[in-house]
């Protein structure tokens, strides 16, 4: 475990038994304490939103930000091959402990892609904006594009900031940020990791990019239990001619807020 990985941490105490209460600090300066469980949870205790999304997964498949293996062991169990990819060492270690038999340690980015060939990608978990930036998002979503190819199909959760009705509107804003980004960092005792960018993004800056990278929005699912604008959904390989994947936008403002809870 390097010192940095704070949350590997957090994983760790808890699959050891103990509480494993951490904090998420946003860059906004709003605080919310979180309990790494759900990350633990067997199928019959997720969200009805990511069981349904999950109904669309061709395998074979990559779980990008898999953490602990939770959905890529559900998917193995039913006989589909997985490769789990995260940045952390020790959610690695404890997922293939728990018999995830596939895992590459990697940042989730459009350079960092594992090698193989593969159907579906997994963003579950928040996910969608693992990347951390709108356009670190578009890179990564033209490049599963290509990586997935034409049955390709991309299994996802994010938020929508703009139905959240949560804090950080003015602080984003004011950085020229989409108002879905946030700088956020884990902080556990007395242990505090890095600054990592997440972005939650709304059903019409979905759409967008989904047009410009070469996708079609394909279902989209409410998961109201998880709180308000909270949504999984799938996205197909668009044929269409006009939505083939374009060069990348420059990033524009709108004016929503976020959620917070660390990726998978």
């Amino acid at each position: 475990m390097t010192a940095r990985d704070v949350w590997g941490r957090v994983l760790s105490d808890f699959w050891r038994g103990l509480p494993a209460h951490y904090r998420v600090r946003r860059d906004d300066g709003r605080v919310d304490e979180d309990s790494p469980d759900y990350y633990f949870a067997p199928p019959e205790e997720w969200l009805p939103c990511e069981l349904a999304a999950l109904s669309a997964v061709a395998g074979p498949v990559v779980d990008l930000g898999c953490g602990v293996g939770r959905v890529a062991l559900f998917l193995q169990e039913q006989g589909f091959e997985v490769v789990g990819v995260d940045r952390s060492q020790v959610a690695l270690r404890i997922a293939r402990a728990r018999g995830l038999r596939r895992v590459e340690r990697r940042a989730v980015s459009a350079r960092s892609l594992p090698r193989g060939s593969f159907r579906t990608a997994l963003l579950l978990g928040n996910n969608l904006g693992i990347a951390g930036s709108l356009r670190a998002t578009e890179e990564l979503l033209r490049a599963l594009r290509a990586r997935l190819g034409p049955e390709g199909v991309v299994v996802f959760s994010t938020c929508d900031p703009y139905a959240a009705g949560l804090p950080g509107r003015a602080g984003t804003t004011a950085r020229r940020r989409h108002p879905g980004e946030f700088r956020l960092r884990i902080e556990y005792g007395d242990l505090v990791g890095p600054w990592f960018g997440l972005v939650f993004i709304d059903r019409l800056t979905l759409q967008r990019l989904a047009r410009r990278t070469g996708w079609r929005v394909a279902r989209l699912y409410d998961c109201a239990p998880r709180g308000p604008g909270f949504y999984a959904g799938v996205l197909t390989a668009s044929r269409s001619a006009a939505e083939r994947p374009g060069p990348p936008a420059e990033a524009k403002t709108a004016s929503p807020e976020g959620a917070t809870r660390p990726t998978r």
